[in-house]
């Protein structure tokens, strides 16, 4: 091949080349551009969807801000519009809105305001009504949503109304409040300007055409429009063309065309010595100082000395860079802390502030809290108290990202227990602070973990608070970094901690002190007895309280910088102080000394004075208490005039007078006791019952009876019986000191056995009469009972007469046959027991042991005895009995007898008025007082007014002679009497009578 085609050959071959590598640049150009392109439209998205928050934050912001405030709350409830002049419409202005409404509960519009004119009819939904806007907050007490309107697009933030303490809308809704703005066509060239973008609305249901440009290099955006449902109900659209990249395009082609032609050319001649010597270098240089790393420089053979020099420059910038970085880095990081740790110093100082300036303890944990979330870029700050019963740390005070945190979660002081190993518990225990840095990862967090991080809690810190050296409470700051927490700041904000357990301290110490001082000054003014401070030395008075100034009838001012004794009188005074004045400044001091006052007008009075030192300030004081004793006086005259007339009436006693003290001792005994006793009285003088030699029993039994009375200050009176067998009835009666406390017993003892014998025999009378009562009831009652037997003796003889027939004839009896004779046989034997117990269980002799009994339970048993034979003789029972009536404490059969005689009564009164008659029986039950009671009532001839009074009374009787014996109805009143009852009585002559009868329940 000829030198000239070799060198077409490698021209061509070079042309070809570098046509290749112009269409790669060309190719890598329009990449880049692409990619600019793709950047500015993630610019303008960023932008764009900015703008449009901002947009809508102020509608947001208001609807939020004005629904958790109780002005709002009482606005739906009153609807003031002078209220809502000063407060909604400005509101408009402020937050750049164009409509507001508010509405109550029930749907209607409480109000409705807006800074267009021009539009008077719109609505924040398509169709205003409860159902509507109920539905509308079934999700949540917030909701934001665009809506179409003839006006065009609306954007609507709304929410449910509640108080200013419910910012997190727990409490049900008070009502609901909307807020719009109207993105008209003004509005959108408005957010169009800011955009430099093309905009316009595109509904769903309604699609507008629009004309979009066909370049590449065109830019097109959409935000989604939600509706009411949460639904999109279109979007805004923007769209912007990029000029300057079309035609930067095009001058890119021009410009590519002419190199290629210009190239090809210049190529021919330089390409070869460009490459080796120049581009491949440059390539190098440029590639290692855009991606700096150095490796690429190995590969730069340089083919000069400025190569070489450009090779060894690169690599000292490349280390000059990383040393530049590396320092840079150092600087942002301290700078961020000191920007931190200055943050918490003036935090320190705002603390400090408040401490001095708060006065309530729990104010200032949640002020501390609020500071340290606001100003010291805490997630979220909590204060808790340590509860030793229940070995707990509640929450007291908190600030910042709670979210129901501190409901969710338990702390323990307890190192046994999970959640006793995390930072609170183990500040607790240790008394210093606790870190963790990392929330996600550390195992003793494992107990909050997962309620931590849903809150975005990431490290943690405790810091113990103390009452001296008690720990009581821990301050808990928590932040949304990891590795939060650096040495600096856990020393300042455990030095913020000791502060605050200062001021806990300080508080506390601040508040006794304050209390005691109200007390005393309190105490002093209300002070009963008149109390006096004069200086020791000169016996000047300094102050007084009112009650020393009423007792000498002066006022104060009289009193105050006068000598002590103006107080007493001439010839109790030794020269400038009273007697007592000196005696207390000397050997007397601290005891009380009886003294003269004397008042304005003259009058003298007795007063006892205790007088003490005190020390107020550096100087000291003489403190006198004086207590009016006047009237104790005049007593204590009385009571020695009163003690002998006492003294001559039980000396000539018939009973056996004592008188004791606290310590049970004999302080007086009259002469009847050496009688009764054959000890003389003297003995008895200072000494106890078991001092005497008394039984142990007894002496038991007398002190508490008497450590009763002086006990309750009441009278007692008890009888007991002596191991001789006498019974004594024991009457005593406190006696009281001028303070009103029982200082002495007066007791009287009389021997009662001859009345005791007589009692016991009238209780065995009675009971022989009950019985008898019985007795002759049971043989009233022979006739129906004997009926009553007959009847189901009656049933087993036919059925037994049927079993032998059957067997005689064998004919074969049926198993069913045989099993239905057999039960019929029983429930008759059955019913001939109960009969037969029921007689028995009347007619036995009561034992007298009162036991819970159902009420109802001894009607029933009571009247099955009478039914039968009352209904042969015309009378019918009917009972209304209460069920699950309470039980009552009583004894059966003397309830059975009270009731047989109370039924006797009444079928007695029916058949003295004609034949027949109904007696009804009902109980009740009375929840408010507890008594269960009992009604008998019957259709008799009913008793007369006169008589009313006198039935109860022994051998009254309104019955013809045989017929009683007047005492039926006074063993029953004795009966309701022994069961702590009572009865009363209502009748009608002619038309009835009804009985009460009261018991207390069980």
């Amino acid at each position: 091949m000829s030198i000239n085609k070799k060198l077409l050959l490698v021209l061509a071959i070079i042309f070809l080349f570098i046509l290749g590598i112009i269409n790669l640049l060309y190719f890598y150009l329009n990449i880049n551009l692409r990619e600019y392109l793709g950047k500015e439209k993630k610019e303008k998205e960023v932008s764009f969807l900015t703008t449009i928050n901002l947009a809508s934050q102020n509608v947001s912001t208001l609807a939020k801000d004005y629904t958790y405030w109780d002005e709002m709350v009482e606005f739906v409830k009153n609807k003031d519009l002078k209220w809502a002049e000063e407060n909604l419409i400005p509101s408009l202005g402020i937050y750049k809105v164009d409509f507001v409404w508010v509405y109550d509960l029930s749907g209607a519009l409480v109000y409705f305001t807006t800074q267009r004119e021009d539009i008077k009819e719109i609505k924040p939904l398509k169709e205003i009504n409860k159902e509507n806007i109920e539905k509308l907050f079934s999700a949540g007490p917030l909701k934001d949503y665009f809506l179409q309107t003839d006006y065009g697009l609306l954007q609507v933030s709304s929410a449910t109304i509640h108080p200013t303490f419910d910012s997190e809308r727990k409490t049900p809704a008070q009502g609901y409040f909307f807020v719009a703005k109207l993105w008209d066509e003004a509005y959108l060239n408005k957010l169009k300007e800011i955009n430099r973008l093309n905009l316009f609305v595109d509904y769903c249901e309604t699609p507008t055409e629009f004309f979009l440009p066909s370049s590449p290099f065109t830019i097109m955006l959409s935000y989604p429009l939600k509706g009411p449902e949460g639904k999109e109900i279109g979007f805004l659209r923007g769209w912007r063309e990029e000029t300057y990249l079309k035609w930067l395009h095009g001058m890119l082609t021009k410009g590519i065309i002419f190199l290629i032609i210009f190239l090809t050319l210049l190529l021919l001649f330089i390409t070869f010595i460009v490459w080796n010597w120049v581009a491949n270098p440059l390539r190098l240089a440029i590639k290692t100082l855009h991606t700096k790393e150095e490796n690429y420089l190995g590969k730069l053979i340089p083919s000069s000395q400025e190569f070489a020099y450009l090779k060894e420059s690169i690599s000292d910038y490349l280390k000059k860079e990383r040393a530049l970085r590396e320092e840079l880095e150092t600087r942002k990081n301290t700078e961020e802390r000191l920007i931190r740790l200055t943050r918490i110093l003036h935090l320190i100082s705002e603390v400090n502030q408040l401490i001095v300036h708060v006065k309530d303890i729990e104010k200032l944990f949640v002020d501390v809290c609020r500071l340290l979330v606001e100003k010291g870029d805490y997630h979220m700050v909590w204060i808790g108290k340590v509860n030793k019963e229940k070995k707990s740390v509640e929450p007291l005070a908190w600030w910042g990202y709670v979210d129901g945190y501190l409901e969710k979660i338990k702390i323990s002081i307890e190192s046994e227990v999970p959640e006793g190993r995390g930072p609170t518990g183990e500040a607790v225990r240790s008394g210093k602070y606790f870190v963790c840095n990392d929330i996600e990862h550390a195992e003793y967090m494992a107990p909050w973990r997962e309620e931590a991080l849903k809150r975005n809690y990431r490290s943690s810190a405790a810091f113990p608070l103390r009452r001296g050296m008690e720990v009581i409470g821990v301050l808990n700051v928590y932040s949304d970094k990891v590795s939060f927490f650096v040495e600096e700041e856990i020393k300042l904000l455990n030095e913020l901690a000791n502060d605050i357990s200062f001021a806990i301290d300080y508080l506390e110490n601040e508040e006794l002190l304050r209390l005691s001082e109200e007390r005393y000054r309190l105490q002093f003014e209300e002070a009963l007895d008149g109390i006096v401070i004069a200086e020791i030395d000169t016996g000047i008075i300094v102050d007084c309280n009112s009650a020393m100034a009423r007792m000498v009838k002066r006022d104060k001012k009289e009193l105050i910088g006068q000598p002590q004794r103006i107080l007493h009188p001439p010839e109790v005074c030794d020269g400038e102080f009273s007697i007592t004045f000196k005696l207390h400044r000397g050997e007397k001091l601290g005891e009380t000394l009886e003294d003269k006052i004397i008042t304005k007008d003259g009058e003298i009075r007795y007063v006892s004075i205790k007088a003490n030192k005190i020390k107020i300030g550096q100087k000291d004081y003489m403190q006198g208490v004086f207590r009016d004793i006047t009237e104790m006086k005049k007593l204590e005259f009385a009571l020695k005039e009163s003690e002998a007339k006492f003294r001559a009436l039980a000396e000539n006693s018939p009973d056996t007078i004592m008188r004791f003290d606290r310590e049970y001792r004999h302080l007086y005994v009259n002469p009847k006791v050496e009688k009764e006793t054959g000890i003389p009285p003297a003995h008895f003088i200072g000494k106890t019952h078991r001092e005497l030699g008394f039984p142990e029993e007894l002496c038991q039994l007398w002190e508490t009876v008497l450590g009763k009375v002086f006990e309750t200050g009441k009278a007692n009176r008890i009888e007991f019986q002596l191991p001789s067998g006498i019974w004594i009835d024991w009457f005593l009666v406190p006696e009281f000191d001028e303070s009103g406390k029982v200082k002495a017993v007066i007791t009287s003892a009389r021997d009662i056995t001859e009345k005791k014998k007589k009692e016991e025999e009238f209780k065995k009378l009675q009971a022989q009469l009950v019985q008898s009562a019985k007795l002759a009831s049971l043989g009233q009652l022979s006739a129906g009972i004997a009926h009553e037997i007959n009847n189901p003796l009656t049933g087993i003889l036919n059925n037994v007469e049927l079993i032998k027939l059957l067997l005689e004839e064998r004919k074969e009896l049926s198993p069913e046959k045989l099993k239905e004779a057999i039960f019929a046989l029983e429930e008759f034997a059955l019913r001939c027991k109960k009969i037969v117990q029921n007689m028995l269980s009347f007619s036995r002799t009561t034992k007298g042991i009162f036991e819970h009994i159902s009420l109802n339970e001894v009607i029933e048993n009571t009247c099955s005895l009478l039914e039968k034979e009352y209904n042969l003789q015309g009378v019918s029972i009917e009972k209304n009995l209460k069920p699950n009536l309470p039980f009552i404490i009583g004894d059966r059969q003397l309830l059975q007898q009270m009731l047989l005689d109370m039924l006797n009564n009444s079928f007695w009164a029916i058949k003295k008025k004609g034949d027949s008659g109904v007696i009804t029986l009902t109980t009740d039950y009375e929840e408010e007082n507890k008594q269960v009671i009992l009604y008998i009532s019957d259709t008799g001839i009913g008793i007369a007014p006169e008589d009313i009074e006198h039935i109860f009374e022994p051998f009254f009787t309104t019955k013809e002679p045989g017929e009683g014996t007047g005492l039926g109805l006074a063993i029953v009143h004795d009966i309701i009497k022994r069961h702590n009852a009572t009865v009363s009585v209502e009748s009608k002559v002619n038309v009835g009578t009804t009985f009460k009868i009261v018991f207390t329940r069980a």
